[in-house]
Order: structure tokens, then sequence, then C-alpha cells
């Protein structure tokens, strides 16, 4: 058997003034997204 590690990095490119508009935008997306597939998160 063999055994894989996966590393993953990222950076916030966002500016701090945008941070919280663009945090909103990504979850009503993923909202709307989730919605039409039947995902729930619960």
């Amino acid at each position: 058997m063999t055994d894989f590690r996966l590393v993953y990095f990222s950076e916030n490119r966002i500016p701090a003034g945008m941070l919280n508009a663009e945090i909103e935008t990504l979850l009503e997306a993923s909202r709307r997204n989730n919605a039409l597939v039947g995902i729930s998160g619960r």
C-alpha cells in the first residue's frame, strides 16, 4: 500500500477592508449553489 501526503498553502490576497464583503459574496454563492444540488451542510 502507498501512502500519500498532500500539503496545501494559501495566501490571503484580499485587502483587509474588503475581506468581510468578499466572504459574504462567497457564502451567498455557496449557499445558492449548494441549494441547487441539495447540499444542506447539516
